[in-house]
């Protein structure tokens, strides 16, 4: 087995390069002057950024959130099991990771020649092996600049065979055998959304314990990576394509040497000895709490003629298999991933590995920055060497009096305009470090601006809180134990018109207000009311049943009683059925939307002129407050009192002087 200690040293200096690069930088960019932002509304932070030593976790957070992006090691560097992602994460950061995997492969043929096809395959014998493989990968990745990640991985392997039917069955127990790779990925962000770059392995193995066996094999990849959730939040969706090769070998290198190796030793080895071309496809979901996944890998050998001519079924043999897993994210640093994969092909052929019928994982994933509070941290020294790296602004707009979430609410950003989603939340698309002016507008709320300084935490919730320029009715209206639907109007500068259910909530402007109520079936309401900004307000109001026949009609813009308004005989008061005649007066004049009108006063023939004009006027300001008492403003009433000089009727029966004591509404002025 290959000593770990012989890797010490490589990896020792690998950290020690990225430090020197970070110090050698830092004088250069002090001397450097800083150029402006391009942007007009940008500009730049005052202070260094303070980063979060931590990846954050993605419990409550909701779907579309960038912060759900969880960049993790698994294998070797930042991706997946198989496929390698373009997107490397913030800068800094230093991954730890473990990998245990279990693969079984059932009668297995113990030789090529026992395979598919062959005398043997019919029968189960010696010449088939159950073989069972354990692996256990520990990596370590650092980005130490934002496009640039280093980094190292060592594998153990161990495995077990039994063949034969007959008890007791011959067994093998494989020696451990230890791999390592280390390399560099090259990434950048070239479009919104889009991430390009190269990954370069270089992985050492041990066919044994003996340090002259060792091979080599360059791995070189060529790497993509589309985020949708970057273009739209809605969409949080990750795609990753590889294209890789493998140069080298790490198995028998001649085919006098392939003939005396076993398929079963190939399997449990993992011994190649051809060169290859892989496709690595794979598709993330960032969700909260877990980022499911689903890869495909096909590998295509390198044939040559000597092989074409031994077996023409060589050339057809490329394997392929489809693996799910997901990473679960909802702790801050440690990201768990567990799968499972299945091989679509799985051919058994002389001098590659042969792929196992199904496997199974399990990785921890460790995400940390040694050198946050370093005077040559890697983040600050990739933030001098390039540009700013780039990050959604996230948000959260509240209430100022409840902080209740407000969902929504059309947002300003720049040439960018958002909206808040369910419980307030907003995300902007990525933008560098600096200061961006927001303008906010919810109806009910006082306008708002403000500037929230992005970059110093690039996990930040910026909050913005509202201040509510109305006030809140829950309103609902009653006849007995029924609830009676209808519309509200209200009235003013501003007029609005709401539907009126069950129990209707609205915003209504803080000050004094007029609401008329219409109910589908009973008498309309005046309510006059004053509400304070904030201020939430329940009312539930009886109505009154409407008369059989109405009391009022318009007529020639004039409200006409079908009889003379009731008052007690020679007195200004009015009686029980009077004060229904004006509440049927005040639903009419809702109803028809009148806002002004003329009373005219006139009594039936009295002792002296100067006693006629005294009642007139006595019974009109009796009106008056009786409408004041339902909703009816003084000031939208003008008075006229005519005393007894406008008789209709001889004052000299009782039903001329009834028709003389009477009160005619002239309508003015509309709503």
């Amino acid at each position: 087995m290959l000593m770990p200690s012989l890797y010490t040293p490589v990896l020792a200096t690998l950290l020690l390069f990225g430090i020197e690069t970070a110090e050698s930088n830092s004088a250069e960019y002090n001397s450097t002057p800083h150029a402006d932002p391009e942007a007009s509304f940008l500009s730049p932070p005052q202070a260094d950024p303070a980063p979060d030593p931590h990846t954050p976790s993605t419990l409550y957070l909701e779907v579309g959130d960038a912060r759900n992006v969880r960049a993790a090691a698994l294998q070797r560097s930042v991706g997946l099991f198989y496929t390698h992602s373009a997107q490397l994460g913030r800068p800094g950061l230093l991954h730890f990771s473990l990998l245990v995997d279990y693969s079984h492969a059932n009668h297995f043929p113990k030789t090529f020649e026992d395979g598919p096809g062959s005398p043997a395959s019919g029968s189960l014998d010696s010449s088939f092996s159950d073989t069972s493989r354990w692996t256990a990968t520990f990596a370590a990745a650092w980005v130490f600049l934002p496009w640039l990640e280093a980094y190292a991985s060592y594998e153990l392997s161990s495995s077990y065979a039994s063949y034969g039917t007959s008890s007791p069955t011959t067994t093998y127990s494989g020696q451990i055998l230890g791999d390592t790779t280390l390399g560099l990925k090259l990434a950048h962000r070239f479009a919104q959304s889009f991430y390009a770059g190269m990954d370069l392995g270089l992985r050492v193995f041990t066919t044994n314990q003996s340090v002259q066996n060792i091979r080599f094999a360059f791995q070189p990849s060529a790497l993509l990576t589309w985020n949708a959730q970057e273009l739209s939040p809605r969409v949080p969706l990750i795609l990753h394509a590889n294209l890789g090769l493998g140069i080298g070998h790490n198995g028998p290198i001649s085919l006098e040497q392939l003939s005396r190796e076993t398929a079963w030793k190939t399997f449990a080895w993992n011994l190649t000895h051809r060169h290859h071309a892989s496709v690595r496809l794979a598709l993330e979901a960032p969700l909260p709490y877990a980022t499911p996944f689903v890869e495909y890998r096909a590998i295509i050998p390198f044939w040559n003629e000597e092989d074409r001519q031994a077996s023409a079924a060589f050339t057809k043999a490329n394997p392929q298999s489809l693996l799910f897993g997901a990473k679960l994210t909802m702790l801050p640093s440690f990201t768990l991933t567990l799968g499972g994969e299945v091989n679509l092909k799985t051919p058994h052929i002389p001098s590659f590995a042969p792929s196992p019928p199904w496997r199974v994982f399990l990785g921890v994933s460790l995400a940390t920055e040694p050198f946050v509070h370093s005077a040559f941290s890697p983040l600050a020294a990739s933030q001098r060497l390039a540009a700013p790296p780039l990050s959604p602004i996230v948000g959260r707009v509240v209430d100022a009096h409840t902080q209740q979430p407000l969902p929504h609410v059309d947002i300003k950003l720049g040439p960018q305009e958002l909206q808040s989603q369910h419980h307030g939340h907003f995300q902007s698309q990525a933008l560098p470090p600096g200061s961006y002016t927001v303008e906010i507008n919810a109806p009910g709320y006082f306008p708002k601006t403000q500037t929230l300084l992005h970059g110093e935490n690039p996990n930040e919730t910026h909050l913005i809180s509202l201040v509510p320029s109305s006030a809140q009715l829950v309103l609902s209206l009653r006849r007995g134990n029924k609830f009676v639907l209808g519309q509200v109007l209200l009235r003013g500068p501003s007029p609005q018109s709401f539907p009126l259910e069950t129990a209707s909530v609205f915003n209504i402007p803080a000050g004094p207000q007029l609401l008329e109520l219409i109910p589908q079936e009973g008498l309309a309401k005046i309510l006059n009311v004053h509400f304070s900004p904030g201020q939430k307000q329940t009312l539930s109001l009886d109505i009154e049943a409407a008369p059989a026949a109405p009391h009022v009609r318009l007529v020639n813009q004039r409200l006409v009683l079908a009889e003379p308004l009731a008052f007690a005989s020679h007195k200004a008061e009015l009686t029980a059925r009077g004060q229904a005649q004006l509440r049927s007066l005040v639903d009419a004049l809702i109803r028809n939307n009148i806002k002004s009108l003329r009373l005219e006063s006139h009594v039936e023939a009295q002792k002296t002129e100067a006693h006629a004009m005294q009642l007139s006027a006595q019974r009109a300001q009796a009106v008056v407050d009786a409408l004041a008492r339902l909703g009816v403003d003084a000031e939208r009433i003008e008075v006229l009192n005519w005393g007894d000089t406008k008789p209709v009727a001889p004052n000299t029966v009782s039903k001329g002087r009834l028709l003389n004591r009477r009160m005619d509404f002239v309508v003015l002025e509309k709503w």
